[in-house]
């Protein structure tokens, strides 16, 4: 056998091949970023067009042991009962996750009268607005 002539790798190369590699990703973290927001949006827009109006007059704060905590913070949910008209069957409903600290005594919120939007037929597919306590949201 006649040993091949191993022909060395530039830095050029290395660099370029970095480079593309980690723009890739970012790349794709972006795409699939905007592709989360637009199906959020469109979901929001079918339960805002299909769905019933309802006032939740007690709301509860759900949390999520497995989600992150940060600066005292953790991702919370509201969690509300919400009973069909039509039929009279009794659904839970979440809202989404936001960022809350329920330990900070000064900043204390109460949940009350919460107006949403849910689709009788798929309950699931709801929406709360918290736009009123200005929460920052769990993803972003």
């Amino acid at each position: 056998m006649i040993p091949m002539e191993v022909q060395p790798i530039s830095i050029h190369a290395i660099i370029v091949a970095t480079t593309t590699v980690i723009g890739s990703f970012f790349l794709f973290r972006h795409l699939m970023r905007k592709k989360k927001e637009r199906r959020l949006e469109e979901r929001e827009a079918r339960i805002k067009r299909e769905g019933v109006e309802f006032t939740a007059p007690e709301v509860g704060l759900g949390f999520d042991p497995k989600l992150v905590s940060k600066d005292g913070r953790m991702p919370c949910c509201l969690t509300t009962d919400w009973t069909d008209p039509d039929s009279g069957e009794t659904h839970k409903l979440k809202s989404q996750w936001f960022w809350y600290d329920p330990r900070n005594e000064e900043k204390k919120i109460e949940f009350r009268d919460i107006k949403g939007h849910v689709i009788p037929s798929e309950p699931a597919f709801c929406h709360m607005d918290l736009s009123a306590y200005k929460l920052p949201p769990y993803l972003q």
